[in-house]
């Protein structure tokens, strides 16, 4: 149309047509045995409003505009009579009783002739009546063919490319990691997997999640191959990222989808109740082949989470059976740790101090699923460091801990002022209570004072390595002075000692005891911090 120009309108009614002509046997279905559908007026009036103010009119000349205002309160009795003639001829033409001297009208079409370039004519029929192919049919948004669910999830992939090319057009690469997680991956087509049997292509779900990992590579500048995205796809409370991949999701999502609305089919559609309750125990069966797992309790088999969440344990038990070096089963244990991810769901905002710069994001990505951060080369104090880079959070010649703790104040409740030694803890000792790598907190909960003590060391450094996340964690706990100290405030019973013991990816709190929405900002807040000191 752009490369072309209308020539002339010709209204045909007779040869020129004569193709696209339709037997009224055919509109209706009269040969099928079924019962003809039938429009309601509130139908017909529906379907006049859905039309665009801008659209065309028909054979009459008449545009929906026109029909708008003729079937206007206004009109009175004229309207409501117009509207009953228009149901009338709506309903004739869905049984396909349409006289035949009126079907050559009725189903024809008019001609548009277009001017080429070299000065031809390029003819273009319009027909008067729309018509959908089966394969093109939707039922609220969700594909009814197969050939539907194609060319659906191939529209996806090429909105996900198009979003992720904006996203790496922004200054702020955290914003764009953000945003492809949480918006622009999974999300984008969690509606067309719950709605369709999408897991049958999983040559096109495949393509999505390449496309999902080229996105995710350019934005982060970390390269993700083998157990490195596999453990990036993993939730975030699994040790992952929690950019999901479709490919494992696409087949719990549709069960899930599917169980929830067994009775609701059943209440509408009753005589397809056994099809879809027999379809759902095949879907329940290919999952059970596909896993290897059990199937949630049938309670629980309407919830997606519980169906995605066992199979994301088993895969990440089976990475972690497949670590080669204690460096990666540390790591792994200490990023599936509560709250270790809690800066990967804090809102990137430079105003409350949770926006990562981008050599940042691509350090604390590459440490978290054990990527390249570097290149291999010597460190100054003489030791080889390896293309992850882990030295450098135990190297002796560091700038060391009491620099990086300004980034930990800065992050403190209103009214809390964050002391290295408060005044309140009794030393027995003209030592330090702690280890060099501390920070203690005074605060106050629940209208009691208390102490925080928080412990930052590296979960890799070697001699943590052959312990427990949570072990490596309590080692630095055994100073003797530190475990008899105490608080004078007050009496022993009324004041406690809290320790919140924190690995450089892991953060060992037991309890808090302030409201949710603020425990989760102060802990985003931390986590980020920490990203920021390493």
């Amino acid at each position: 149309m752009k490369t072309s120009s209308v020539r002339a309108h010709i209204p045909d009614r007779g040869a020129s047509a004569a193709p696209r002509r339709r037997s009224a046997r055919r509109v209706g279905g009269g040969g099928t045995g079924q019962a003809p559908l039938v429009a309601s007026e509130a139908d017909v009036m529906k379907a006049i409003n859905s039309f665009p103010p801008s659209s065309s009119a028909g054979l009459d000349g008449i545009r929906p505009a026109h029909l708008r205002s003729l079937l206007t309160k206004h009109t009175a009795e004229a309207g409501a009579r117009l509207l009953t003639a228009l149901t009338a001829l709506t309903n004739l033409a869905l049984s396909g009783r349409l006289p035949e001297c009126v079907v050559p009208a009725f189903f024809g079409a008019s001609l548009i002739a277009l001017r080429k370039k070299d000065g031809g004519l390029r003819p273009i029929a319009v027909g008067n009546i729309r018509e959908v192919a089966m394969s093109e049919l939707e039922l609220l948004g969700a594909p009814v063919h197969d050939d539907q669910v194609r060319r659906k999830l191939l529209q996806g992939q090429l909105m996900v490319e198009k979003l992720i090319r904006r996203l790496q057009a922004l200054e702020e690469a955290h914003q764009a990691f953000f945003l492809l997680k949480s918006y622009v991956s999974l999300p984008r087509v969690l509606y067309l997997l719950r709605s369709s049997p999408a897991y049958r292509h999983p040559a096109l779900l495949v393509k999505i999640d390449e496309t999902v990992r080229c996105g995710m590579e350019a934005i982060t500048n970390v390269r993700l191959r083998g157990d490195s995205w596999r453990q990036a796809t993993l939730p975030v409370n699994l040790g992952g990222l929690g950019v999901r991949m479709v490919t494992d999701v696409a087949l719990p999502a549709h069960i899930a989808s599917q169980v929830a609305s067994a009775d609701t089919i059943a209440s509408i559609y009753g005589s397809a109740a056994a099809r879809v309750g027999e379809a759902t125990r095949c879907l329940v069966e290919e999952w059970e082949a596909h896993t290897g797992l059990p199937s949630p309790d049938v309670s629980r088999q309407r919830y997606q989470r519980d169906w995605d969440r066992a199979a994301a344990e088993a895969i990440s038990r089976q990475l972690l059976d497949d670590c080669t070096t204690d460096v990666d089963r540390a790591r792994l244990r200490a990023a599936a740790q509560p709250h270790s991810g809690a800066w990967l769901n804090a809102f990137p905002a430079a105003s409350v101090g949770t926006l990562l710069d981008p050599d940042t994001l691509r350090t604390a990505v590459a440490l978290r699923v054990g990527a390249e951060v570097c290149a291999p080369h010597r460190c100054r104090c003489g030791a080889d460091i390896d293309e992850r880079g882990l030295h450098g959070l135990s190297c002796q010649l560091s700038a060391g801990r009491f620099p990086r703790h300004a980034e930990l104040n800065s992050a403190r409740p209103v009214g809390v002022a964050p002391q290295f030694v408060p005044g309140s803890v009794v030393r027995f000792s003209a030592d330090r209570p702690a280890a060099a790598s501390d920070k203690q907190i005074i605060s106050s909960l629940k209208s009691r004072p208390g102490v925080q003590y928080v412990e930052l060391g590296a979960d890799s450094e070697p001699s943590y390595l052959r312990m427990e996340s949570a072990a490596a964690a309590a080692a630095c706990l055994k100073d003797p002075e530190l475990r008899d100290a105490t608080v004078l405030t007050g009496g022993d019973e009324e004041n406690y000692w809290r320790r919140l013991q924190e690995e450089r990816s892991a953060t060992r709190s037991r309890r808090h005891r302030s409201k949710e929405r603020g425990r989760d900002r102060l802990l985003r807040r931390l986590r980020t911090s920490e990203q920021l000191e390493s």
